[in-house]
This record gives structure tokens, C-alpha cells and sequence, in this order.
């Protein structure tokens, strides 16, 4: 299936203000108004994205590549290894295990405090369950010789 590319025409919509006719001074001033918008629009892309010429690319290779040579002749590079998403130094490894680990020993620290203080509430909550049965028994003794008192005094 062929196309046929060889008849082109390119159609651009008008809007009715448009289609009305203009006089040779309003076409030059939209024609220079266009430029000096588009000049404008060209300026603001280019100081929003500068673009990197070759030179200015290359020197920023150069020194990076520069960068590199002297901290493996000074021996200041790691080997970084690969962990899941992220990659970590054995520097950076340590100093993570070590932060987990503070973090661990906290965490067991508070459970060892909670089971203390669980286990002092259940001997306080003891204590109080002896003394209530010794008062109860006391109580009842009481009520006992009391009615026995009473009943002698029937007799």
C-alpha cells in the first residue's frame, strides 16, 4: 500500500476577526508582535533549560573524569554493594546496622521495663487479693464471734 506524500497542503483554521481583511499596517505590526513573542518565548526556554554546548560538555567529562582518577590514586573510593533498590558502602552498611541495632536495643529495653512493671502490677494486685482474704476471714471471725456471743446470751 502506497502513500502518496508528494501533495501536501496545510490547512490552519481562522478565526472571523481574522478572515476579515487587513490593511498592510496591522500585518506588519501582528507580524512583528509574533516575532517578538516568539524571540521571548525562545528566551525564557533558554533560561530555563540552558543547553550544554559540546565544549561545555566535554569539560565537565573531563573533570569528572579527573575527579575519579584522583580518588582511586588516593584510595578513597568504595565498593559499593547492591541491596535490594539501594546501594551502600561497607562505611555506610556499618553505620546503618549500628543505627538499627541502638534501634533494637531500645525497642527490647521498653518491652523489658513493660514486663517489669507487669510484673509488679500482678504481685501489688496479689498483695491485695492476701490482704482482702485476711480482712474477709478477720470479717467473718468476727460476725462469728459475734453471733456467738449473741447466742450465748439467748441461752
Amino acid at each position: 500500500m502506497e502513500v502518496n506524500n508528494s501533495i501536501r497542503t496545510e490547512y490552519t483554521p481562522q478565526k472571523r476577526s481574522e478572515r476579515k481583511s487587513k490593511s498592510a499596517g496591522e500585518d506588519d505590526f501582528l507580524a512583528r508582535m509574533s516575532q517578538v513573542l516568539a524571540q521571548e518565548e525562545e528566551k525564557n526556554i533558554s533560561e530555563e533549560n540552558p543547553l550544554l554546548t559540546t565544549e561545555d560538555m566535554m569539560r565537565f567529562i573531563r573533570e569528572r573524569k579527573q575527579e575519579i582518577y584522583d580518588k582511586v590514586r588516593k584510595g578513597e573510593t568504595e565498593v559499593k554493594i547492591r541491596i535490594g533498590a539501594c546501594e551502600y558502602t561497607e562505611k555506610e552498611w556499618d553505620k546503618l546496622m549500628e543505627s538499627f541495632d541502638e534501634a533494637e536495643d531500645e525497642i527490647r529495653e521498653q518491652i523489658r521495663e513493660a514486663r517489669e512493671q507487669q510484673r509488679k502490677a500482678g504481685e501489688q494486685l496479689a498483695l491485695r487479693e492476701k490482704d482482702d482474704e485476711k480482712e474477709t476471714e478477720e470479717a467473718l471471725i468476727k460476725k462469728l464471734l459475734v453471733d456467738r456471743d449473741k447466742d450465748k446470751e439467748i441461752l
